[in-house]
């Protein structure tokens, strides 16, 4: 049997994947201001609530609940009584206690299992990979957290701010997380003439094959939407 595909709620990005995100991946979504990160984290939550009957664990490491919330309200989410049914789970780390998150991580494994959380979005995960100043310290801290939020057992996804990077080389994160999670997805908002243009890119996807190329995509009240996909046939790489 192969592996069993998580549905992504974005229009036309689970063709792209062969049917979704393999499921227990841990994918990094990365892009500058602007380019619908948050937007593609509340997606992938809505479409398990909504259509799966999955409960949903939002994770902040920004004092961010209030306008987290009014956005997924946006896209049709009753808050209030998701959060009261425990549907939908949100916990704030504020930056000045992020050095406290490995100590309670075994609360929130507890929680993730006795409440049956399907999926986890982490938005954003820079604040905690910049409280370490050389990149080894960062390296081996990201390392120690992917190893920890594996044994959640959920499907993940991590919302990350671009570093700096060409126009032609791949693109990276701040934190650099993306080389050792499951899978990485790139949003871009590039000036075309005059004026912007939106892609999205699958960098990588273990467990998945894919299509190589930079996809158009349209936000809207509903969110994101992929324009230029070709529908793929399952498979692995």
């Amino acid at each position: 049997m192969g592996d069993k595909f998580v549905k992504t709620g974005i229009k036309g990005l689970d063709k792209m994947l062969g049917g979704g995100i393999p499921e227990g991946n841990i994918v990094v979504v990365s892009g500058g201001t602007g380019t619908g990160k948050s937007t593609f984290g509340m997606q992938f939550l809505e479409e398990g609530i909504k259509h799966n009957d999955e409960t949903g664990l939002f994770v902040s490491f920004e004092e961010r609940k209030k306008p987290t919330l009014r956005h997924m309200a946006e896209l049709g989410l009753n808050i209030k009584k998701l959060e009261e049914e425990k549907r939908l789970i949100f916990i704030e780390f504020p930056v000045s206690e992020l050095e406290q998150l490995f100590e309670q991580e075994d609360a929130i494994k507890t929680m993730v299992q006795t409440m049956d959380v399907k999926r986890v979005v982490i938005d954003p995960i820079t604040p905690f990979a910049l409280l370490y100043e050389s990149e080894l310290e960062r390296r081996q801290a990201l390392l120690k957290f992917i190893s920890k939020v594996r044994e959640w057992g959920t499907t993940t996804v991590l919302i990350a701010e671009d570093g700096e990077f060409k126009e032609k080389d791949i693109p990276r994160s701040i934190s650099g997380i993306e080389s050792i999670a499951d899978g990485f997805i790139h949003l871009s908002f590039k000036l075309d003439g005059w004026k912007r243009r939106r892609g999205m890119e699958i960098i990588k996807m273990r467990r998945c094959q894919f299509e190589e190329k930079i996809h158009d995509i349209n936000i809207t009240k509903k969110g994101i939407e992929a324009l230029n996909y070709k529908i793929l046939c399952p498979g692995h790489i």
